[in-house]
């Protein structure tokens, strides 16, 4: 789907595709097609015409006018966005140059004053993986603030607003202090530039340098770090010194820069590895442990295989839901469990006797098959429980209710995240409609595009928007083409159910599920009907926005939605049930951009 962040919020686009059904019918498929820049929120629209008055005169001119507000930080920031013909044609250069990316990022803290042995001051907790990691990293943050330290969290993407990105003490930062430290931050690079052939740091590179500036200077006692992309040449990488790495589930994403298999995915998370540095990991498919085992062995890096669950654990007292929701969760918090042990052994022990005290384990495994062991299960002691428990982490198996209409929203993007997620809705709605007395009919509201800005083309879109559609049909519909391969445990090798495909994109069998694009006018997706004795008939709407696309689905069930200039119609299958149960799932950003409707302080929680 979806959506650009203009003034830190999102501006929602192309494409969302809504199934509803309902308990006492045949099952019927709605398909929505969110088309064009329409929010119908005038105060984004104004910030947008902002952005893009002031992308038109220039940084130079935008430097002059800057006054220093968080709005104004916000376009600014923008400026560092390259637009998508130049991203493409420029691909080839970038890919050949990207081992530069790490000196490129020292450079940029060095220009704001931020020196590689001030970072080696941070005790740092540097997460990567394909699935999970940000949910480690929140789990991570809430365990050891529960401790009693002052804690930063960085993670992308954001939301609904920029500063979500950075966190101190779990909450996000206040505008006026993001304000302070971009302009901080954001002048010195403006000062500087000309020693560097103009050049000012991207988008991402700049929030980075200015996270681990914002965290020195707030004197946190822990960073928690999330990987952008990869991990390898990602920008976070820069960090020489962590305290302990981790690697969340492994899965097939961002094809294009990190290689079509599971293997060459695994090389680049395991690019954050450091010698003497103890790295954490869970149970991944066969091929891809054998790649962290062999790339920690080769660094010098001490690997630990945590439990499958939190559960596994000694808990304090009866077992109780953690904060965040999901069957998955658990594996993830068992990762932070470890993750936060290991941090509170070594964090104040300096560099030398940190990485001595691991010299024993490296040397006594030279075969790379023992190389990695399994971690222990302990005692979790009511600091770490109530960590797990009160642990929040919104966008991810986050429900909300408003009036007639439950809202189920997970991030979910790839094939098997979504498949996990819908598992999650069968399970967690299931439980509400047997409280709800009367009929209740369930909603899926899916992504199929990427999100809307100049650094995405209408072609990009559309070509996702189709590939995504396909897959998305295939899982629902239960011809989900889904391989067997092995994954490592605690005793060995186990099997279990994954994507097999050497790529992120399902072929769907005995379907036409061709889709058609119309130069940039949007995405027709044709009328069609399943076989295989299912009753499944599907049909298009098409509206300007999000905010158009929950007035349909809820028809007035939801009185806390911002109005809007237009007349709804009547749909009768949604207008006679007594209860709406609404799943947005299939992009982060699909999920960000409904979250600013549904509560629109979100970020300041």
């Amino acid at each position: 789907m979806l959506a650009a962040s203009f003034g830190g919020v999102n501006l929602v686009s192309p494409a969302v595709r809504i199934f509803s059904w309902s308990k006492r019918c045949s099952r019927h498929c709605h398909v929505i097609v969110i088309r064009r820049f329409a929010p119908n929120l005038d105060h984004l629209m104004v910030t947008f015409r902002q952005t893009m008055r002031q992308l038109s005169m220039g940084p130079h001119a935008l430097s002059k006018e800057v006054e220093g507000s968080y709005e104004e930080a916000v376009i600014a920031l923008n400026t560092l966005q390259s637009n998508a013909a130049y991203l493409e044609k420029t691909k080839a250069d970038r890919d050949r140059k990207r081992h530069l990316s790490l000196p490129q990022t020292v450079e940029t803290a060095k220009r704001i004053g931020l020196m590689l042995d001030n970072l080696d001051k941070l005790a740092v907790i540097h997460i990567s993986g394909t699935k999970g990691k940000g949910s480690t990293c929140a789990f991570v943050e809430s365990i050891l603030h529960n401790h009693g330290y002052k804690t930063g969290f960085f993670s992308s993407p954001h939301l609904v607003e920029v500063r979500e990105r950075m966190r101190i003490n779990g909450k996000p930062l206040k505008k006026d202090m993001f304000s302070s430290y971009f302009w901080a931050c954001y002048k010195q690079l403006e000062t500087s530039k000309a020693q560097y052939d103009g050049d000012m740091p991207t988008y991402f590179r700049f929030l980075t340098v200015m996270a681990f500036y914002v965290f020195i200077k707030e004197k946190v006692d822990v960073a928690v770090i999330e990987v952008g992309i990869g991990g390898e040449y990602d920008c976070t990488n820069i960090v020489r010194n962590p305290v302990v790495c981790g690697v969340s589930s492994l899965g097939i994403d961002h094809t294009s820069l990190l290689g079509n298999t599971l293997d060459q995915i695994a090389w680049h998370k395991a690019g954050i590895f450091k010698p003497g540095i103890p790295a954490v990991t869970v149970p991944q498919p066969e091929n891809s442990i054998q790649v962290l085992i062999d790339r920690a062995y080769e660094k010098g890096c001490p690997l630990y295989l945590a439990p499958e669950s939190a559960y596994d654990y000694d808990w304090l007292r009866d077992r109780v839901d953690l904060g965040i929701p999901g069957t998955k969760q658990s594996l993830n918090a068992s990762l932070a469990i470890q993750l936060c042990d290991v941090w509170l052994k070594d964090h104040k022990k300096d560099i030398t006797e940190r990485k001595g005290q691991y010299v024993n384990y490296i040397y006594k495994s030279p075969l790379k098959s023992e190389y990695i062991q399994q971690a222990d299960c302990f005692h979790l002691n009511e600091f770490t429980v109530k960590g797990l428990v009160q642990c929040f982490w919104p966008g991810r198996c986050q429900i909300l209710s408003r009036g007639g209409v439950t809202y189920y929203l997970d991030g979910a993007h790839t094939p098997r995240s979504i498949e996990v997620c819908s598992q999650w809705f069968k399970e967690v709605s299931h439980r509400e409609r047997k409280l709800k007395r009367g009929q209740a009919t369930c909603i899926t509201v899916g992504a199929f595009a990427d999100q809307t800005n100049y650094m995405v083309t209408n072609e990009m879109q559309l070509t996702k928007c189709r590939d995504n559609q396909k897959a998305w049909l295939d899982l629902t519909m239960g011809t989900s083409q889904w391989g067997r391969t092995k994954q490592h445990t605690a005793n060995g090798f186990r099997d279990k159910v994954e994507n097999s495909s050497s790529h992120n994109r399902l072929s769907v069998a005995n379907r036409d599920l061709s889709g058609e694009c119309s130069d940039g006018e949007g995405v027709h997706i044709s009328d069609d009907c399943a076989d295989n004795g299912r009753e499944s008939c599907m049909r298009t709407e098409l509206f300007g926005s999000i905010l158009d696309a929950l007035h349909w689905i809820t028809q007035g069930k939801d009185a806390s939605l911002p109005q809007v200039i237009m007349n709804v119609p009547s749909v009768g299958l949604l207008r006679e049930a007594d209860h709406l149960q609404v799943l947005c799932t299939g992009s982060l950003h699909l999920v960000g951009g409904v979250l600013a409707l549904l509560e629109p302080d979100i970020s300041d929680k």
